[in-house]
């Protein structure tokens, strides 16, 4: 059976040692990466053609992380918007005839993850998807860090886990913490290869997770700006205990309320 995963997150959340990880389990990824940079000196993980298209379909519709609702082509927007995506189609066609297992990743993901579903679902037999969940305050550190405003880097954090949460909703999908993957690795990532009915992991295969995280462990979680502290808590309290199904209907709320306040058009979920 072929088996396509998709690591999702909001960035700056340890999606890129999730991704390293299950590539160490034997799963494939494209080696064609992303270079390392100071912001992540291990490595993103992240298929340079999976960016270039997320960052091509993004262009096209001429939205940037901070705008909500979801993003799909308006009548302006449609035609760049397909051209943007055509290649898609013949990217997972072409991993799905090298790969029977394959592990995808890219933050992008968390606002245009309904793009590649088709192909993705047409390819391969089963679409799972392992979720990276970071506290707010701790992703807006490391956004700060990197250069972004606290305002942005707050709203960032709330679009991304809106987006990824909603679009992956009637997926197969297991949630993990990053704060529990830092402190307790082994049977936090155990919940994975469970999910995935793999075998676990060696304590070995770990020895990546302290050099990959290590720049993470020494950020100081950042105030949330003022404006932006209600949203946020209303968001992680909705998501505290890993298991947000319950609560889709206040999560789309939210979801729906933004978009409106920004005036942009909510279309249906789980696209």
């Amino acid at each position: 059976m072929s088996r396509v995963i998709s690591v999702q997150g909001t960035g700056r959340c340890g999606t890129s040692v999730t991704a390293a990880l299950l590539t160490d389990l034997g799963i494939a990824i494209d080696e064609d990466l992303v270079e390392a940079a100071p912001m992540n000196p291990k490595g993103f993980y992240e298929p340079r053609r999976v960016v270039e298209l997320n960052e091509a379909m993004r262009n096209a519709l001429g939205v940037v992380d901070a705008v909500a609702g979801e993003w799909q082509p308006d009548a302006e927007h449609r035609s760049a918007f397909l051209e943007a995506a055509a290649g898609i189609e013949e990217y997972v066609a072409e991993m799905r005839a090298a790969h029977e297992l394959l592990v995808l990743k890219d933050p992008r993901f968390a606002r245009l993850a309904w793009a590649w579903r088709p192909s993705l679902e047409q390819h391969f037999d089963e679409h799972l998807v392992v979720i990276v969940h970071r506290s707010a305050a701790g992703v807006v550190a490391s956004y700060v860090r990197n250069g972004r405003s606290p305002e942005e880097a707050a709203m960032v954090w709330v679009l991304r886990t809106l987006g990824y949460e909603r679009g992956s909703r009637d997926l197969a999908r297991v949630w993990i913490r990053f704060e529990d993957l830092l402190s307790t690795p082994i049977p936090t990532f155990a919940r994975v290869t469970d999910f995935l009915g793999m075998d676990r992991a060696s304590n070995s295969i770990f020895d990546r997770v302290e050099p990959q995280m290590d720049h993470a462990a020494d950020e100081d979680a950042a105030a949330i700006p003022e404006a932006l502290l209600d949203l946020v808590t209303e968001v992680e309290e909705l998501l505290a205990e890993g298991n947000p199904e319950p609560n889709g209907a206040a999560l789309d709320a939210i979801f729906e309320r933004l978009a409106r306040e920004q005036g942009r058009s909510v279309q249906g979920a789980n696209r």
